[in-house]
């Protein structure tokens, strides 16, 4: 799984770079259908284990987190959050799940209420995290230059969140597959190991700290968020697992033939780039 994980993450680097490059409509469109999709899919796992939410509404209020960092001043991502508590709640009141002898079960209408809720908001933030990331400081126009390029802070920042979940990952995965002797959660991911884990960490924060000086970050800021970012890449990963774990599938769809859907893609990165939102804007602030 690791392995079939850095093969497609190889090939969905460059692609992902030249949109974190572009930005602008064309960054948006691509994770405005990113999010339906994943949550599609993350609608099949969920389903598969007893919760059902209310996916309509879901479908129709997660693209409207990620425009909601576009275009922050309307509000809407407030405005379709609440909407999802209530519509959800609302719904519940007239399809509860009962058992074979009709008897409802509080328990999935309790977890559908909060999946329809929850699931959005665990896709689509953090994809809405991305473009307001490449917006950072948008204004100023280019810090620097690289192979060429003239690229501002957001577009360095993007690629710094890709460039460390991928360091991550492929540490991981070469050293997990070489000294890897302790699994660390063989329940949830078997293939995992301590050793692979540490190394991926170590790695994310290597680039981080390589990257740093081009963001401006001093070596306390960008320690902090190359170690914090691993570790969320890690967490991001075993969350995703353990949601499949449950459902009782080995891979959220079918979009990559013989690698998985695009949540299996996303897991990782859907973290990091929280890690990534919060710890860079708090080196820009107090930094």
């Amino acid at each position: 799984m690791l392995g079939q994980r850095l093969i497609v993450a190889a090939i969905a680097l460059p692609p992902l770079l030249v949109l974190a490059y572009v930005g602008g409509p064309w960054l948006l469109a691509a994770l405005l259908i990113a999010s339906v999709v994943a949550l599609v899919e993350l609608a099949g796992i969920l389903d598969k284990t007893g919760l059902p939410g209310f996916w309509p509404a879901v479908y129709v209020a997660g693209p409207l987190l990620v425009l909601d960092r576009a275009y922050p001043a309307f509000g809407i991502g407030t405005a379709a959050l609440a909407l999802l508590v209530v519509v959800g709640l609302v719904r519940a009141l007239f399809h509860q799940p009962t058992d074979d002898t009709g008897k409802p079960l509080p328990t999935a209408v309790v977890g559908g209420w909060a999946a329809t809720i929850v699931a959005p908001a665990y896709i689509c933030l953090p994809l809405g995290m991305i473009y307001a990331l490449r917006l950072v400081d948008e204004n100023l126009g280019p810090v620097t230059s690289l192979a060429g390029l003239d690229l501002t802070r957001g577009q360095l920042w993007l690629g710094l969140a890709l460039a460390l979940d991928f360091a991550c990952d492929s540490a991981a995965y070469l050293f997990g597959r070489a000294f890897g002797r302790r699994p660390l959660f063989p329940r949830i991911s078997p293939k995992k190991t301590v050793e692979g884990t540490a190394a991926g960490v170590v790695a994310a924060a290597v680039v981080t700290l390589l990257l740093a000086p081009l963001l401006g970050l001093g070596l306390g800021w960008a320690l902090a968020l190359g170690l914090l970012g691993g570790v969320g890449a890690v967490l991001g990963d075993l969350g995703e697992s353990l949601l499949k774990r449950a459902a009782g599938v080995k891979d959220s769809g079918r979009l990559f033939p013989g690698h998985g859907g695009l949540l299996d893609r996303l897991d990782s990165l859907l973290f990091v780039f929280v890690v990534v939102y919060l710890v860079g804007g708090l080196a820009r602030t107090f930094g």
